[in-house]
């Protein structure tokens, strides 16, 4: 597939016709080789990370089987594991950033290293700053360390097998939680300016390529939700301003890719799109 080209999402009645000779996704294949060496020795991973929407509601029954036909240089790592997100019944964006990715690195070793929790939000769960909530008497800052705990994991893990690593990117896709209440939404652009800082001082790279998907404004279109989000619009200025006042963080628009019928999570055509729109800007981001 050239760049830019359009993508199907759904199975259509038949496909007999449209079926490539291609192989299906096998984690075992692809930790196999990787145990034997036979990936380039360059590993370059990619860190996925936020709420529910980078969990992921899209549904795996609805996808074209040419979205599970990867190469076996690709690794998926979450929970601490090398995993199949094709065994799973729902996915976020890391399907469609693997697919485009491979479209366009096919030899590349290339780790898409996945950390997300439905209903977190920056203030509390993904705080980088290592303070403590007098409020709720608790540390702010449980997502953070467990992702920091993840990348150490998986950084250890290439390096026993033999391989440099090299980290390529962050994608975020959060904020929908920070925008139900004054406080969390306020703190927004201090918050991930922090958590960025953080990030790269723990991979090593100073100018990590941050690439953030902007929160929809169609939670204002909701009856249901947009009381509660009463703060989305501002959460979208803080990640608009974060692009602007700092290097080599970068932004995504998502406004128009399709959404479920609560009008706040992407469905399977959105979250696909989602993943190949943070790629694509990975790839054309100067």
């Amino acid at each position: 597939m050239r760049v830019g080209q359009h993508i199907k999402y759904f199975k259509p009645e038949t496909r007999a016709d449209l079926m490539k000779k291609k192989r299906v996704y096998d984690k075992n294949e692809a930790v196999g080789l990787l145990k034997k060496g036979s990936h380039s020795k360059i590993a370059e991973v990619f860190i996925l990370a936020g709420q529910s929407n980078m969990k992921g509601g899209g549904k795996m029954s609805e996808l074209f089987e040419e979205y599970k036909e990867i190469s076996p240089n690709f690794l998926f790592f979450e929970k601490g594991q090398f995993i199949s997100p094709f065994e799973k019944e729902k996915f976020g964006p890391e399907i469609g950033v693997a697919h485009f990715l491979n479209e366009v690195y096919p030899k590349k070793t290339i780790v898409l290293c996945k950390v997300a929790k439905t209903g977190s939000n920056l203030y509390w769960d993904w705080n980088a700053a290592n303070v403590y909530d007098s409020y709720y008497h608790r540390p702010c800052g449980e997502l953070y360390v467990r992702l920091i705990h993840m990348i150490s994991r998986l950084r250890s893990q290439l390096q026993k097998d033999g391989f440099s690593v090299s980290f390529s990117a962050m994608l975020w896709m959060q904020g929908e939680s920070d925008s139900c209440q004054e406080l969390t939404a306020r703190s927004y652009e201090t918050n991930l300016s922090m958590f960025i800082k953080e990030i790269r001082r723990t991979t090593g790279v100073p100018r990590l390529p941050f690439i953030i998907g902007q929160i929809s404004s169609g939670i204002q279109k909701s009856d249901k939700f947009k009381i509660l989000h009463a703060h989305n619009k501002k959460i979208r200025e803080h990640q608009s301003s974060i692009c602007r006042n700092h290097s080599n963080v970068f932004m995504i628009p998502t406004d128009d890719l399709s959404l479920e019928n609560d009008l706040l999570h992407y469905d399977t055509p959105g979250q696909l799109e989602l993943g190949k729109r943070f790629a694509e800007k990975y790839m054309n981001r100067y």
